[in-house]
């Protein structure tokens, strides 16, 4: 047998339905904070195979093998395999190839008003304006704990 196929059948004996996803998950949870497995090592695992499905589902050739597929269906809206699959469009705008003088000016102005207001902040962090004296009340800072994992 292929190493492809024994990839896929590895996957396969994962939920497929929405319901079976729910349950899976509810289990990966309760087996996860039973203490039985170090959180950390589950937590690595499970993110480990999210990032190898996601860069298969990213992939460009991969995306269009599947599009081809798709396509012979001839439909926009079809099911399979217990699945619902719709084909969209989602357009997206350059307007900067317009040559518009008014549209390009805005352009310019929020640029040079992002760098204004990145600037200010600088001089917000220092506490005071040495030009004017003005003093500024303490900026906020508001702090989220999160981890960060990096497969090796």
């Amino acid at each position: 047998m292929s190493e492809a196929l024994t990839a896929i059948r590895a996957l396969s004996g994962l939920p497929a339905s929405k319901e079976d996803q729910k349950r899976y998950a509810q289990k990966l949870k309760e087996e996860l904070l039973s203490g039985n497995v170090p959180p950390l090592q589950a937590h690595i695992f499970i993110k480990s195979i999210l990032s190898t499905i996601q860069d298969v589902i990213d992939d460009k050739e991969v995306k269009e093998y599947v599009m081809d597929e798709v396509r012979k269906y001839g439909e926009k809206s079809f099911d399979a395999y217990g699945a619902k699959v719709t084909v969209a469009n989602k357009p997206t705008y350059d307007y900067s190839s317009c040559g518009d003088s008014v549209y390009n000016d805005l352009i310019d102005q929020m640029n040079k008003v992002k760098e204004q207001i990145k600037i200010r902040e600088a001089l917000l962090k220092t506490g005071s304006d040495p030009a004017t004296g003005e003093v500024f009340k303490p900026y906020q800072v508001k702090d989220s704990e999160y981890i960060t994992i990096k497969i090796l």
